[in-house]
């Protein structure tokens, strides 16, 4: 494996790699398009091997280097190529990433938990968090296939729910979409790493 330094810190270079992409992903249409594709991958993923692992796109307009391109590249980061493996070092080398490549937007797509708790206060729903380690194993949570693209031009939330068949193979329901979402978590904020100059919208 093959390491590089990206904003001081040791990175698997060899682990982030470019997608091909047919859409203008400096528009909000091209970056939804692309979305949008990659989460049937995604649905495709969980059918053949029964899971979504957390991986980012980084919507680049140059290289770590500055070297520009003719259209923005996708590059694909799988949390694997972060420092230390963790979902901080993805969520740290995507902003990192982001800024470096002079970015129009980033897609993330993972699997995840959810506890509904509609109507409930903020200190009610972490009271109810609390009582289980592991959100999955809470009785009133749901499995989710999930993803937000942040974009100089638009926010884009996806979630699809994860049923499961009796000899527990996952089936993932129709993708619910909100425009103009408003994101949260490590996830989220990347904006201000953008290049909002590179957009066409």
């Amino acid at each position: 494996m093959t390491d590089t330094m990206i904003g001081g810190a040791k990175v698997h270079v060899t682990e982030v790699t470019s997608v091909p992409c047919p859409w203008d992903l400096r528009t909000k249409e091209g970056a939804v398009s692309f979305s949008e594709a990659i989460l049937q991958g995604a649905r495709m993923t969980l059918e053949k091997e029964g899971r979504v692992t957390i991986v980012a796109f980084v919507m680049a307009t140059t290289d770590p280097n500055g070297k520009k391109f003719d259209q923005p590249v996708p590059l694909l980061v799988p949390q694997s190529a972060s420092p230390d493996g963790s979902k901080d070092g993805l969520s740290w080398l995507v902003k990192t990433l982001a800024e470096q490549t002079r970015a129009v937007g980033v897609l993330f797509v993972s699997e995840t938990w959810m506890l509904e708790m509609s109507g409930k206060s903020q200190a009610e729903y972490h009271r109810e968090r609390a009582k289980y380690e592991d959100l999955g194993d809470h009785p009133d949570s749901t499995e989710w296939v999930y993803a937000h693209l942040e974009h100089t031009a638009v926010n884009v939330l996806w979630r699809g729910p994860i049923s499961r068949t009796e000899d527990g193979k996952p089936v993932l329901g129709e993708y619910e979409k909100r425009d103009g979402y408003e994101m949260s978590g490590r996830f989220s904020g990347l904006h201000h790493n953008f290049d909002s100059d590179q957009s066409l919208n």
